[in-house]
């Protein structure tokens, strides 16, 4: 994962909705999704539930 991807995996782990975190970012909601997206492809999981508990697991949240 690069720096922000790093910087942003706590944030969707949260309750928060993409705009909200992209409102405490100063980023546009639609630049937190594509993120988001790629981080999930990545990691190949298929929703932030299943993101949630691969950090969980790995210990990176």
């Amino acid at each position: 994962m690069s720096d922000k991807e790093r910087e942003l995996l706590p944030h969707f782990c949260s309750e928060a909705t993409y705009r909200e975190i992209a409102a405490q970012l100063f980023l546009s909601p639609r630049t937190v999704e594509g993120h988001a997206n790629t981080i999930m492809e990545k990691l190949n999981v298929r929703n932030r539930i299943g993101l949630v508990l691969l950090a969980q697991k790995k210990g990176w949240i």
